[in-house]
């Protein structure tokens, strides 16, 4: 969905009876005044001017800002959801620099705004600098909001930059920060890429060389994260050398499971976890088709989204059973 910028008027282009207006108005605003915010909108005043200070902002902006990061009084809160409520209101207009309310939401940490702008129909993936509300929330560490994001169908692939070798997107940022809650939940995306490529920076030379989220878990002796990938559907490219596997490549890319090392191997081990946890997801996925196939047809009926669902899986992880059934 692309967002249709609407720029909000600018308080200074109006009369002179219609800035005074828009000053009381913005001064109610800012001590947090309902009544006289709503006195202001019922008279016909335009709630989505934006204030004559160089900022530009619009009151519903102004109302997210207000408070410190991740605190919001509930005087605020009852003001934004009267704003949010009039119908006039234009949820996508868009501030030159900061992006729309939903980006401007997830920067001040307001989870409890997140699904009413969603509910509102705000363009959930809009970018600031190529960065949007799900990626900001994930390299802010904002596990919550980034849940909320997800359930709404925020896209996880997106990157901080615009090519293949600008940045990491939402995976890549979990397992840079060693966050593995974070890493579960942005593997839980069904519209996840688990094998995008994207740029990895080696401290030891400063440059930039092609990677993905595999590689980058490795490189980062990112334990946990392996066996959680692996199982996931992230493979091995054999263009890329993975740290901790230089003398068993050949193995590794045979798909020769599970692997065996001439020593104790803590990358072996997580491999091999992987692959032992993906099997199982996928049998478990077979097992309860065989059920819902052999259950009668009313509780079958009563179950079709969750048969749908399974199905979906399924389908999707076709390559992985052919995969798994090799070794």
């Amino acid at each position: 969905m692309v967002a249709l910028v609407q720029k909000p008027i600018h308080a200074s282009s109006l009369s002179s009876v219609q800035q005074v207006s828009s000053k009381v108005f913005f001064d109610a605003v800012g001590r947090g005044d309902l009544k006289r915010i709503m006195e202001f909108v019922q008279g016909g005043g335009d709630i989505n001017i934006a204030n004559a200070s160089i900022l530009g902002f619009s009151a519903l902006f102004l109302t997210i800002s207000h408070g410190p990061i991740g605190q919001m009084e509930p005087k605020r809160l009852a003001i934004f959801d009267y704003l949010i409520n009039q119908k006039e209101l234009r949820i996508n207009s868009v501030h030159p620099t900061m992006g729309n309310a939903l980006n401007y939401a997830v920067r001040f940490k307001r989870e409890e705004l997140i699904q009413p702008l969603i509910d509102s129909g705000i363009v959930i993936d809009h970018r600031v600098g190529n960065v949007s509300p799900l990626l900001q929330a994930c390299d802010c560490g904002y596990l919550d909001i980034a849940r909320i994001l997800l359930a709404n169908g925020a896209n996880p692939n997106i990157r901080f930059g615009p090519s293949i070798r600008s940045s990491f997107s939402c995976m890549g940022v979990a397992i840079q920060k060693k966050n593995f809650p974070l890493l579960e939940l942005i593997l839980s995306s069904t519209s996840l890429d688990v094998n995008q490529q994207y740029a990895f920076q080696r401290s030891s030379s400063g440059q930039y060389h092609l990677s993905n989220a595999l590689h980058q878990a490795f490189e980062n002796d990112f334990i946990d994260a392996i066996a959680e990938l692996i199982a996931a559907g992230a493979i091995f490219d054999p263009n890329l050398t993975y740290h901790g596997f230089e003398e068993i490549t050949s193995s590794l890319y045979q798909q020769e499971f599970p692997l065996k090392g001439e020593k104790p191997n803590k990358y072996i081990d997580a491999v091999n976890e992987g692959f032992a946890l993906k099997k199982k997801r996928v049998s478990s996925l077979i097992d309860y088709r065989k059920v819902l196939k052999k259950a009668p047809v009313e509780e079958r009926d009563r179950d079709k989204r969750t048969h749908e669902l399974v199905q979906e899986i399924f389908d999707g992880n076709r390559g992985v059973v052919g995969l798994i059934c090799s070794y």
